[in-house]
């Protein structure tokens, strides 16, 4: 969700989120979205993507990401770029989580096993970065 300079590893507001606050007790992060952005498909990212993202993981135990959310109890829509995600305990490592937003409108249609088993959608497969596949096949095109 949080982009990162490769150099340094730290955070850039160049990703899904432009920018962030913790609260004083560090239990709920708060995520601003960059506007504007949209899936492979041309449908808009929005907090209602990155929110589904986290509760599916969590709420379904994705065995591939739930790991990487220990400490994260759910996560809640506060408009349509702006999201929260409530922790039961202090996540320092938030920012670097190694989560990808799912789109919704894809991922929304699985059944739960069938996402845990393939945590893909069908080729052409709908992604937001400069890769992704043409035809299907396991070749890549970046933009």
């Amino acid at each position: 969700m949080v982009s990162r300079d490769w150099d340094t590893f730290k955070p850039t507001s160049d990703g899904i989120a432009k920018s962030w606050e913790v609260s004083d007790d560090d239990l709920v992060w708060t995520f601003h979205m960059n506007e504007g952005m949209t899936w492979h498909d041309g449908v808009e990212i929005t907090s209602e993507d990155a929110v589904f993202t986290y509760n599916f993981i969590i709420e379904n135990q994705i065995a591939n990401f739930v790991t990487f959310l220990t400490g994260v109890d759910h996560a809640e829509v506060v408009d349509k770029y702006t999201y929260k995600v409530i922790c039961d305990k202090p996540v320092a490592n938030m920012l670097t989580l190694w989560i990808a937003c799912l789109p919704k409108h894809i991922f929304g249609e699985m059944s739960v096993k069938e996402a845990s088993l393939k945590f893909q959608n069908e080729p052409p497969c709908i992604g937001s970065g400069p890769c992704r596949s043409r035809n299907g096949s396991a070749t890549t095109s970046c933009a």
